[in-house]
């Protein structure tokens, strides 16, 4: 499969479903990746068409880990300190792995491939400028498109 990788990243409320929305409509080449996601449906969303919804408590189960589970959070950023901050675990993409360690003091303790993470990212430059973009184009690059 060869094709561009557009990544949308915002905060919670700023407009992502409504720009992917005008763009799917417009761009009849644009195919949309359905995420996959623990967190509570929002209104309007449905399972299985704008995101699959994974039950946690069955992840957990299928994956037999039995963490105690001290806090969740819909903020990554929040996480990242919270991590950073000697109080647990959290998963994080393994494109920024180096950055992580560097930012945020924390070590690798495992990994998953049956966990993802979806980035979208729209740009008028014809050429990427900013490193975490350009970071997540080139992996997506060597493990998607080959």
């Amino acid at each position: 499969m060869r094709g561009n990788l557009y990544i949308i990243s915002a905060p919670s409320g700023s407009g992502k479903t409504t720009l992917l929305q005008h763009l799917l409509r417009n761009l009849k080449d644009l195919k949309f990746s359905i995420s996959h996601t623990t967190r509570s449906p929002r209104q309007g969303e449905r399972d299985g068409v704008d995101l699959a919804r994974v039950v946690k408590d069955q992840w957990l189960d299928a994956a037999k880990l039995r963490p105690v589970v001290v806090a969740e959070f819909d903020d990554s950023a929040l996480m990242y300190a919270f991590g950073e901050d000697g109080r647990g675990f959290f998963p994080a993409p393994t494109v920024f792995e180096e950055e992580f360690r560097r930012r945020y003091n924390v070590r690798v303790v495992g990994r998953s491939k049956a966990v993802r993470q979806q980035f979208y990212a729209i740009s008028v430059d014809q050429r990427l400028h900013h490193p975490a973009v350009m970071a997540i184009v080139h992996a997506a690059r060597e493990d998607l498109f080959r």
